[in-house]
């Protein structure tokens, strides 16, 4: 029987946004621990982590959609536990049809398909994603596009942002220290963040002009 992910209710942002969030999955599932080879993550926790790295629900959740429907997330219910009660009404179309549909907000599971790596960094190949997979850091000419193109209402923690624009962490960390002690606005705590993980997060179009003078920097050091 074939599990699909029914389509998000609301409106679809913009292609940039959807395109940010899917590489975003990229990278979340590198770090994501793998069982026997396979990295899988069920999709409620994919929307908030997603959500956590400062993309707003409606691009998480059709970035999820959209990998799904090209196969490059394959869905499945978890062996252990339903996902809700299935009535026997919808069953029986299920049956008929082959066909089950779940909300991507239910805990449905999803497995990553090998290729999914290689076809976000063909979509960009100078991705973030590309990038960690290849080993190195992002050429430092493409620093300033790469903030150019975040929207100025993305809430990064500063080591994403230090990976992002190839920027030492512990120097930017040192920096907005210093921009948050002095600005009441344009961050947030990290909720219950793990003991080793960022505690705050920043909005892009607040900290656009700190980044810029950190990339002019990092450039003339070397």
């Amino acid at each position: 029987m074939t599990l699909r992910l029914s389509p998000p209710i609301h409106p679809r942002p913009t292609d940039a946004r959807v395109k940010a969030a899917k590489l975003a999955v990229g990278e979340i599932l590198l770090d994501y621990p793998a069982s026997s080879g396979v990295i899988e993550i069920p999709s409620d926790c994919l929307v908030d982590r997603l959500r956590q790295a400062g993309h707003v629900r409606a691009a998480a959740e059709y970035a999820i959609y959209e990998l799904v429907e090209t196969g490059l997330l394959e869905p499945h219910f978890p062996s252990w536990e339903p996902v809700y009660p299935i009535s026997t009404e919808l069953l029986a179309r299920a049956a008929t049809y082959q066909l089950l549909s779940a909300s991507i907000n239910s805990h449905v599971n999803l497995t990553a398909k090998d290729v999914l790596w290689t076809s976000l960094a063909d979509e960009q190949p100078q991705s973030a994603v590309a990038m960690v997979q290849a080993g190195h850091e992002p050429a430092k000419p493409q620093r300033s596009q790469r903030l150019a193109e975040l929207p100025d209402d993305a809430m990064l923690n500063h080591l994403d942002l230090a990976k992002l624009l190839a920027l030492n962490p512990e120097v930017l960390r040192k920096r907005l220290d210093r921009w948050r002690a002095k600005n009441k606005e344009g961050w947030q705590h990290v909720h219950e963040p793990a003991s080793r993980e960022p505690k705050y997060l920043y909005r892009i179009g607040a900290v656009r002009e700190l980044l810029d003078a950190a990339i002019a920097s990092a450039e003339t050091s070397g």
